[in-house]
């Protein structure tokens, strides 16, 4: 047996790897033996190295296995423990024999998997409901067996989506032993042993208060998580045919039936068995209406997760039938609210680096280190250092080079960030996506609920059977009224209708009424009274089959009547017009949305059958036409995203004519020329404006495309020709079904690119999940349908204005603390040579009182007012970032060799006292001393960065100008005070905080100032419009080269 198996597609989840391991005693007799040699030291590369950890187990096949390496698309690798638990046959499927057996599985990710014999693999650990409807009601009368009860309980585990919160000190141990923080432990230790007491001290303070703030976070965020998803309540459940129990909901097994009551909450997936249930999902999909819950019909079709007939944990109860039961399907994580809530505890890579190419800097700042040591060894050893003490020097390099309050200031601009989306009633729930929306360039929109209003209104008809086709619905023929009517999935409560705004519009508009009997059926009667039809069975409406239908009876006759696309209803009818198409076009530009009516008499009614069975020889009625009207704001929304160059689509499942309409008011579509790409039978069909096949794409500056979800998925899956047709030229893509938008969104994810996806409810949520930035236009606070929601759709412009103005801090702050690192490890290299040392106090001042407040008061920059053409850098290791570093490096050090060489070119300074070069030179570097060498080089140093962190910081294009941000100008200002008083005046006090000695020179001291402040000039220069300058050149170079390399292919 081969020890790498694979998850079954037995779902839509993606396949895990699995290797088989073995622990083996002769390898964990070395892992003990390592940790007794290195005081437990070894424990810790062992913990954060998952390919030293492998190390220690011996691969094996399945039968031999202790663990399993589990990962997830060759990503996300954990070595999990296997275990087994008695069981019998029955607990994973009711048509199973109570036959005893043992169940081998492991859990990753919240998520179990056990070992299935038959297959020979690990397969999600799941109740089967992949049964006919009969056979899932044969399950009605509860379980009878407290045994099997039992069982569950031990296999499936309790019926709650338990989010574990570890305690505190759990959480600081975490916490503490991550590498960075290991390596500020270290740091600290090491300064103690060589008397840097004060400093350690204020660096030890400063980890306190990143280790309290990244405690709080975690406890804070893992508890909000928990609040979301944990959920107990007492429930009402049927077992042994006769017994209802009240019970907690956390004793649940699949396979129970519980009574649905007045306002209850699901606490796990069921499926309805008997009665109805009117559901609020917002809390789980953002979708705004109530949805429709109906009894599973007793037929032979298989149950296959279908929304008509599932009720989802997390979702609760608005209205329902008396006697409505349900079976429970799914609890814990294998619900589909478990799913969510293990999206966000384990949330996928995320496809931005900053991460990772932070990492890459805190390596060059040991690569850095590592130079400065080697600078460093002359005048060390010529300081008389014995090779022990030039070693733990390298170490102090190494510390210095490595700043300590890294990690939290790539945080802080997102926290800042967090706050202002609060208050905005944006409601975030992922941090990486924040600085993910700052890279956004690409927007899928939904139409219906997201660019136009929820509200519908119906005007007009148009009646194939009366001479007058355009007419008001009330006056339409009575068999089209009928259709109108009956034709719908909506319910009533509290006297309102419920349901979808298209069908609540008409029927208002007829002024039909409709009353909800007992049994949960409609029954509609006409204005005067004098019809009253009751629908006896509604097909419900289906995105992938665009059209629904009810069955009727009146006076001993059965009709069946369907709406539905137009495009699908009328090859179903007989007394086609020969020019519905056209009027179907006519109506559909003028951006009606456009259904068609038809109907039938049955001869019988079988509800086992699908209503494919009945729907051939259908008579056509009229098409109604509805008007959905654009939201007041969306005009400027789109308008303010095509200035900013973000790349706006259309994905609506109306007609694709409809979506055009819209495309075209809100500006999506500007040309005129207009080709339609559809997918028809086995070929792709190109038309023109006038229905017009054309056989090749003319040049693309002549049209714009739109295509149908049905196109995109040939493309994608076969034709990929056409893909830069899709990300360049498509803007409105219609009748696209949930799966499309997945598709569509994944098609922009090219590169860098980010993506972003715009929706309103249980259609978008896969594409919402997909997207680099979903937004979920929802009222519910509480909704986890997507990383953010809102309730208006203005905010998509600030979401994205935070996101920049969060990542370009986020960058600023990174380059602030690798300049600081640089400017405070070239002061202590230069004053090495110098056979000197900065001073604890100096070291204190520079860390704690300058960087600290510059780099919190930085971050709290508000975002510009304005979204720009310009996008922040993709990664830290890119041509601007690199090449504002790299100048400002060379400005920075050039500024501080240029300061202490004009010191020691002026005709007093071998004769001054405070200088470290005045009679016999003694080193320094043990016990820094004030000189004047120290002086002028912390002094220089402390103000280059002050004046960086000002440069860096100016606000536009993604931030506010520097002056709004009032804490950080006052922060400045003062700090620029206070170090040009210490340049230019030495007191008794000042050396007592500072340790500036006083030399009485005032000459070198105007000179320093004017080397800082003609830097400074030349710095902010360089920085504002070289830098920009170059960027472009080498841009335009490389693509210069790209296109001529095309050229030559």
């Amino acid at each position: 047996m081969s020890n790498t198996d694979v998850q079954t597609s037995i779902d839509t989840r993606p396949s895990i790897q699995v290797q088989y391991l073995r622990t083996s005693i002769a390898k964990w007799t070395i892992f003990i033996v390592c940790l007794v040699f290195t005081g437990c030291l070894f424990y810790l590369p062992y913990r954060w190295l998952l390919s030293l950890k492998k190390l220690f187990y011996t691969k094996c096949n399945f039968d031999e296995a202790t663990n399993v390496l589990v990962s997830k698309n060759d990503a996300d690798s954990e070595i999990v423990k296997i275990y087994s638990k008695k069981s019998i046959k029955s607990v994973l499927d009711t048509n199973s024999p109570s036959e005893k057996m043992r169940l081998t599985m492991f859990e990753y990710k919240k998520e179990v998997f056990y070992y299935e014999k038959e297959l020979g693999i690990f397969v999600p650990l799941v109740f089967n409901t992949k049964l006919s409807f009969a056979n899932i009601h044969s399950m009605k009368g509860g379980i009878d067996s407290e045994a099997l009860i039992k069982y569950r309980q031990r296999i499936f585990g309790p019926c709650v989506i338990d989010v574990p919160v570890p305690s505190v000190f759990e959480t600081f141990i975490d916490e503490v032993l991550r590498p960075f923080f290991i390596f500020q432990i270290f740091s600290v230790i090491l300064w103690c042993t060589e008397e840097y007491y004060w400093y350690s001290i204020a660096i030890f303070f400063i980890m306190c208060v990143t280790l309290t703030v990244n405690i709080y976070f975690v406890q804070t965020n893992l508890k909000n998580i928990k609040s979301l998803a944990t959920f107990l309540t007492n429930v009402n459940v049927y077992r042994s045919n006769t017994i209802i129990e009240n019970i907690s909901s956390y004793d649940l097994v699949p396979g129970d039936i519980v009574e649905i009551t007045d306002k209850l909450t699901f606490p796990c997936d069921m499926i309805l068995l008997s009665g109805f249930c009117l559901v609020n999902e917002t809390m789980l999909t953002g979708e705004s209406q109530p949805v429709m819950k109906e009894a599973l019909p007793e037929i032979n079709n298989i149950y296959n997760k279908d929304k008509l007939y599932t009720l989802n944990a997390g979702t609760s109860v608005i209205d329902k039938h008396p006697q409505t039961f349900a079976v429970v399907s799914s609890i814990g994580y294998n619900t589909a609210k478990g799913e969510l809530v293990r999206s966000i505890l384990y949330p996928k890579p995320n496809r931005f680096k900053f991460e990772r190419d932070a990492l890459i800097f805190v390596a060059c700042m040991f690569g850095m280190a590592l130079i400065g040591f080697f600078i460093a060894i002359k005048p060390l050893k010529e300081g008389g250092y014995a090779p022990g003490d030039i070693a733990i020097k390298l170490l102090d390099l190494i510390t210095i080079a490595v700043p300590p309050a890294l990690p939290l200031t790539m945080s802080i601009g997102v926290g800042y960030s967090m706050g202002r989306l609060k208050k905005k009633l944006i409601n975030c729930i992922s941090q990486p996506a924040i600085n993910s929306s700052g890279r956004v360039s690409v927007i899928c929109f939904d139409k219906t609920g997201t660019l136009t209003k929820d509200e519908m209104s119906l005007n007009y008809v148009y009646d194939i059977n009366l001479p007058d086709k355009e007419i008001p619905p009330e006056d339409a023929s009575l068999d089209f009224q009928k259709c109108m009517a009956c034709c719908n999935s909506l319910t009533i409560l509290e006297n309102a209708y419920v349901g979808d705004p298209m069908e609540i519009a008409i029927l208002n508009a007829l002024k039909w009424k409709a009353m909800l009997l007992e049994n949960g059926k409609i029954n509609v009667i006409s204005p005067d009274n004098r019809i009253s039809l009751m629908n006896n069975f509604v097909y419900h409406f289906s995105p992938e089959l665009k059209r629904m239908g009810t069955v009727v009876d009146e006076d001993g006759t059965t009709y069946l009547y369907m709406k539905g696309a137009p495009e699908v209803i009328v090859p179903l009818c007989n007394n086609v017009p020969d020019d519905i198409y056209q009027i179907f076009l006519k109506y559909t530009r003028k951006g009606y949305r456009v259904l068609a009516c038809a109907y039938k008499v049955l001869d019988c009614f079988d509800k086992n059958l699908g209503l494919e069975e009945f729907e051939k020889g259908l008579t056509l009625l009229g098409l109604p036409l509805l008007e959905n009207p654009i939201k007041d704001d969306a005009s400027e929304v789109i308008k303010t995203l095509q200035k900013a160059n973000i790349h706006c689509v259309i994905s609506t499942g109306d007609n694709v004519l409809t979506g055009l309409s819209v495309g075209k008011t809100l500006s999506f579509v500007k040309s005129e020329n207009v080709i339609f790409g559809d997918y028809v039978g086995s070929e792709i069909v190109w038309e023109d404006d006038d229905g017009k096949r054309i056989e090749e794409l003319p040049n693309k500056s002549q049209y714009e495309i739109v295509i149908t979800g049905n196109l995109l998925e040939r493309i994608i899956t076969e034709n990929r020709d056409y893909m830069r047709l899709i990300r360049e030229d498509c803007k409105v893509f219609g009748r696209m079904a949930p799966k499309h938008k997945i598709m569509l969104v994944e098609c922009f994810q090219v590169g860098e690119i980010m993506v972003g996806m715009v929706g309103d409810g249980a259609n978008d949520c896969g594409a919402l999940k997909q997207a680099d930035v979903g937004i979920s236009l929802s009222t519910a606070e509480a909704s986890i349908a997507a990383p953010f929601s809102t309730p208006e759709l203005s905010n998509v412009i600030y979401t994205l204005k935070e996101g920049r103005c969060a990542l370009a801090t986020s960058f600023q702050c990174f380059k602030f603390m690798f300049m600081y690192s640089v400017i405070q490890f070239t002061c202590a290299v230069m004053l090495y040579l110098e056979q000197s040392n900065m001073t604890n106090n100096q070291y204190i001042y520079q860390d704690i009182f300058t960087v600290l407040p510059l780099t919190f008061t930085m971050a709290a920059s508000l975002p510009h007012h304005r979204l720009s053409k310009r996008m922040p850098p993709g990664s830290l290791i890119s041509v601007p970032i690199l090449l504002s570093i790299g100048l400002v490096i060379i400005q920075a050090v050039g500024y501080m060799v240029a300061a202490i060489c004009m010191v020691k070119s002026m005709s007093w300074y071998d004769t001054e006292p405070s200088s470290n070069h005045y009679g016999e030179q003694v080193s320094f570097i043990d016990v820094p001393a004030a000189t004047l060498e120290g002086n002028v080089i912390f002094l220089q140093g402390t103000v280059q960065l002050i004046g960086i962190c000002a440069i860096f910081s100016m606000g536009k294009p993604f931030r506010e100008p520097i002056y709004k941000n009032i804490f950080f100008t006052i922060a400045v200002v003062i700090l620029f005070a206070f170090n040009i008083y210490f340049i230019l005046h030495r007191s008794k006090n000042l050396f007592l905080f500072i340790d500036l000695s006083d030399d009485g020179h005032m000459d070198y001291r105007w000179i320093m100032l004017g080397i800082y402040f003609g830097g400074l000039i030349v710095m902010m220069l360089i920085e504002w419009f070289i830098v920009p300058l170059l960027v472009k050149c080498i841009k335009a170079c490389f693509c210069r080269k790209k296109h001529l390399i095309e050229e030559d292919n």
